[in-house]
């Protein structure tokens, strides 16, 4: 598996939005002041704390999700409203669409000793499917480090152009590793997977998502 280490993803506004066409994923660094992460981790610390694990082998019986960040933290707003992001998910999801929308957001926290959570593409969960129309963008932004040692998201670069492709190698896997402070932008169609914990290492993410619209066939 190949790991990220450094930024090799870190474009400019306009390359972002092609760095996702390309590989399907693309790194922003820097996006977040670390004071503001750690001033949204704190105000949703009690929160994941009296969350319960979640249910079924996709969600994770380690892993504990919750929902509506909005209202449970000012600082939220700030993540959602990211000029970088909204600006790199227009440029994607606004070819198609009159307007996007935000689909969620939820805090996820992931303890050791779990089972690696099944590759999936996230655009699966609607039941439709248009060549070369983007329905979904995934934003994560980690609260604590992201190595390949503790479950960094895995992403299948250029998976997102192999959709009729149920199975990809998991050695062309790569580990996205990332400071808080980060963002991780996605598609809805690459493929992607978070691996068991080896540390433990407490690993929650806001993962806002923009789904388009509907299609203009």
């Amino acid at each position: 598996m190949t790991t990220v280490t450094a930024d090799p993803l870190h474009f400019g506004l306009g390359e972002q939005a092609e760095a996702l066409c390309t590989h399907g994923y693309c790194v922003i660094q820097n996006a977040m002041p670390a004071a503001m992460v750690r001033a949204l981790a704190a105000d949703l610390e009690p929160v994941l704390d009296a969350t319960k694990l979640s249910v079924g082998p996709f969600y994770g019986d380690t892993t504990k999700r919750f929902h509506g960040l909005l209202r449970r933290s000012a600082h939220m707003a700030a993540f959602v409203q990211h000029k970088t992001v909204l600006s790199t998910v227009e440029a994607i999801l606004g070819r198609h669409c009159d307007t996007i929308q935000l689909n969620l957001t939820q805090a996820i926290e992931i303890l050791p000793g779990g089972e690696a959570q099944p590759p999936h593409r996230d655009q699966d969960m609607w039941p439709v499917r248009t060549e070369g129309v983007e329905y979904l963008i995934n934003v994560m932004w980690p609260f604590s480090p992201y190595t390949a040692e503790n479950g960094a998201t895995i992403v299948w670069p250029g998976s997102h152009l192999r959709q009729n492709e149920i199975v990809i190698d998991a050695a062309e896997g790569v580990s996205i590793e990332m400071k808080p402070g980060a963002a991780l932008l996605f598609l809805g169609s690459t493929l992607e997977s978070v691996v068991e914990h080896g540390l433990s290492v407490l690993n929650p993410t806001m993962s806002p998502e923009w789904p388009r619209c509907y299609t203009d066939d």
